[in-house]
């Protein structure tokens, strides 16, 4: 087990921070960013954080869905991250980019559905529970299509 070390400031060089997670997988912590420049365009961004540090992380992503707001890691393997927008659910993990439309919503809950970390439950702001599954392809270890469908409606 790890243990706590003295808190320290550093400063992330972006402009607009929408939203934050860190990445599985990494053997130093991973930061990765959501984020709007002064022109409105979202990007993700990683950082490595080091001892009283912050430098530039494994990968990053320009010119995502401007609608993007939420962030969810997916676990080791994939190591990647689920990127929540109104109308689209898009996966990143610095090579690999796969998305699958959604009808235009706010996704206001997000839960584990396995233990594999390859499907979840999401749940929007009119009650609609959706399962996501991401295609695994074994072989090459890699995601091969994320989706979506509707199971069925809960109390709001």
């Amino acid at each position: 087990r790890g243990h706590l070390m003295p808190d320290y400031i550093v400063q992330i060089d972006v402009f607009r921070i929408k939203n934050m997670t860190f990445l599985y997988g990494y053997e130093k912590p991973v930061l990765v960013v959501l984020h709007s420049d002064s022109n409105n365009i979202e990007h993700l961004r990683t950082y490595v954080i080091g001892p009283k540090s912050l430098s530039d992380g494994p990968w990053k992503q320009s010119n995502i869905s401007h609608d993007s707001y939420e962030l969810v890691p997916v676990k080791v393997p994939y190591c990647g991250v689920i990127v929540i927008a109104t109308a689209s659910l898009t996966y990143y993990d610095g090579n690999c980019i796969k998305s699958c439309p959604l009808q235009p919503t706010k996704i206001t809950a997000i839960g584990d559905f396995d233990c594999e970390r390859d499907h979840f439950l999401i749940g929007d702001i009119n009650g609609v529970l959706r399962i996501v599954v991401m295609s695994i392809n074994q072989s090459k270890n890699s995601i091969e299509a994320i989706g979506s469908e509707a199971i069925g409606l809960t109390t709001v």
